[in-house]
């Protein structure tokens, strides 16, 4: 047996000598485990799982906004996105970024009207809401998807780069989210 602290200590956290050991499964358990034979559900078919997290991460003006309200506008109104199927849902789309007047444009150029859309596309657009108003507006409006743009505006960050930031909202999001009644999906950017 390998002594880790003497050939890792400097990767490890300080304090104690116990390793918490990993919970490993050998691939045979693994592929006889009968919860995680069921097929996958699709919000977009092949392209995004329902009730998972889903992070759209690129450089600056690089189209994520353009990307996620056109996923907003297809979801809701179960039209095809990407050239793959979706299923009607409600969507909440929280715009911290764009002004009230650019994403009613931006939603109509991505094909929302009344009529495809209903009252499925629910938006807010302002400074970034609280966490509890985040999820009281899920919870009212019925949404399945969740859009915010952007994660860094809504958490209030300089630097989106720092990986226990993000991990540290994402893990809240989705976590909150998972508490609330039905499946939820979360699109964020």
């Amino acid at each position: 047996m390998i002594d880790v602290r003497t050939h890792y200590g400097d990767l490890l956290p300080s304090g104690g000598t116990e390793v918490a050991p990993l919970p490993l499964r050998p691939f045979p358990e693994l592929y006889h485990d009968a919860a995680l034979t069921a097929p996958t559900r699709w919000l977009v078919r092949d392209l995004i799982p329902t009730g998972r997290l889903v992070l759209v991460y690129a450089a600056p003006k690089t189209g994520k906004t353009t990307y996620c309200l056109h996923l907003a506008v297809a979801v809701a109104s179960g039209r095809p996105f990407c050239g793959e199927a979706t299923d009607a849902a409600p969507v909440l789309v929280l715009e911290c970024e764009m002004a009230e007047q650019d994403t009613r444009r931006w939603l109509v150029s991505a094909g929302a009207t009344p009529d495809t859309v209903g009252e499925r596309l629910v938006t807010y657009t302002g400074p970034a809401p609280t966490f509890a108003q985040v999820l009281e507006a899920v919870e009212r409006t019925g949404a399945q998807v969740l859009i915010i743009d952007s994660l860094t505006k809504y958490a209030g960050w300089e630097d989106e780069n720092n990986a226990a930031e993000v991990e540290r909202v994402l893990g809240m999001v989705d976590g909150a989210l998972r508490t609330l009644t039905g499946p939820r999906d979360t699109v964020v950017m």
